[in-house]
């Protein structure tokens, strides 16, 4: 969009100064008409050049990913390349990190030059503070820039190549993981660090002599008269699984109108940030101490901000590639929760059919009803379950033992 600071420097305005020009001409004013011709000669120059003082400039970041925590400056190279063959006279670009977003701009001013000459490359360096959990991306920079005479500017978002995205990951706090480690501690272990998960038959063989009756298939012996055996699952010892239970950070309110009354769902914003820093903490704790860690999120319906169209967040499992990388992998997944309230479902299918590579499953909830709700999980799986008190089951594990 183009800024004018003088009226004359548009189509119209250059009209009316050629028409003053020639009538001067005309009835022999030479002065005036000298005055006006180098009048709208300037306005058109500035005009031309503010309209191309924004073109065929590529403005890339070299990254695509820039990853901290809430309180760190997240700092990034920027390098402008000028490819057209006059000069940019003057040019203000920023990362505009927008209202209310994870990260906020540092700096405050944005980065100013002058004369950026043809296939000329400079280069400048962005900070972002990262305020809250979340992920911003950044396919664009405001840039400005106009005419050496003060004129007139332009302002543009020049596309950023490739694309950058800011990702803040939920803020650590000290956790206490003993409570988990003695919970896969106490797994029945081989040689190999093994275990075999009593729910999980893999296969049936023939009884040898030498099995325990307990893994007696006696549904088969009653079938067929024969003694088989059941082959179970062997787990990694090592593995476990998150579920962060979102929809226990949800209340469901019904509200009275003059067409009826309305069930709407509210955010308790504050529990499921705790909820997630929560998780981050855990897994960040349990990485160092070798323990595979891996997510199962929820899925769930988001509004868009700028559209309002309700968009679905599929229901999913995150294991990382290596165990290098896994913390981070698993907090970025955590950072891009959106969840705003609501229904929330579970990706079963996706559970049953890698509980192999999942390993023990601890679910991270607010309510103890959600124990036997929608996250009561088929059989057998053994679900654990984080809650404020202990519903004396003795499969739960009370926050008050995970937060020091």
């Amino acid at each position: 969009m183009q800024k004018v600071k003088s009226n004359f420097v548009n189509p119209a305005g250059l009209a009316v100064l050629a028409v003053l020009a020639l009538l001067s001409a005309y009835l022999g004013i030479d002065l005036l008409f000298a005055l006006l011709a180098g009048a709208f000669l300037l306005c058109l120059v500035s005009w031309l050049w503010t309209a191309a003082s924004l073109k065929k400039l590529t403005i890339g970041t070299g990254r695509q990913e820039i990853c901290g925590f809430p309180g760190d400056d997240l700092k990034v190279s920027v390098k402008l390349n000028n490819d057209k063959m006059i000069p940019v006279v003057w040019l203000r670009a920023e990362l505009d990190a927008g209202e209310k977003a994870c990260v906020a701009s540092a700096d405050g001013d944005a980065a100013a030059f002058s004369w950026v000459m043809p296939h000329q490359s400079l280069e400048w360096e962005e900070t972002l503070r990262a305020v809250k959990r979340g992920v911003r991306a950044f396919d664009s920079v405001e840039a400005s820039s106009g005419d050496g005479f003060g004129l007139s500017e332009r302002s543009s978002r020049l596309p950023l190549q490739p694309p950058l995205r800011a990702v803040v990951f939920p803020r650590l706090m000290d956790v206490n993981v003993s409570p988990i480690l003695n919970r896969l501690s106490e797994l029945e272990l081989s040689k190999k660090g093994m275990y075999t998960d009593p729910g999980l038959i893999q296969n049936v063989r023939g009884y040898s002599g030498s099995e325990s009756l307990k893994d007696v298939n006696w549904r088969l012996l009653a079938k067929s008269g024969e003694i088989y055996v059941n082959v179970r699952e062997k787990m990694d010892a090592r593995r476990m699984c998150l579920v962060p239970d979102l929809e226990s950070c949800s209340v469901k309110e019904t509200i009275s109108g003059p067409s009826g009354t309305t069930e709407i769902f509210r955010l308790k914003q504050d529990e499921l940030e705790h909820m997630i820093s929560l998780a981050a903490s855990l897994i960040t704790e349990l990485s160092s101490r070798g323990v595979i860690c891996s997510l199962a999120l929820p899925g769930y319906s988001v509004r868009e901000e700028e559209s309002r169209e309700v968009l679905v967040r599929e229901a999913k499992t995150v294991r990382p590639g290596s165990e290098e990388d896994q913390a981070s992998v698993l907090l970025t997944a955590l950072a891009e929760i959106d969840y705003e309230g609501g229904p929330t479902e579970l990706p079963l299918e996706r559970i049953s059919a890698e509980y192999h590579m999942l390993g023990q499953m601890f679910c991270l909830t607010d309510q103890k009803c959600r124990r036997t709700a929608a996250l009561d999980l088929a059989q057998p799986m053994p679900v654990r379950f984080v809650l404020p008190e202990d519903d004396g089951s003795g499969r739960v594990i009370e926050e008050t033992e995970l937060i020091r």
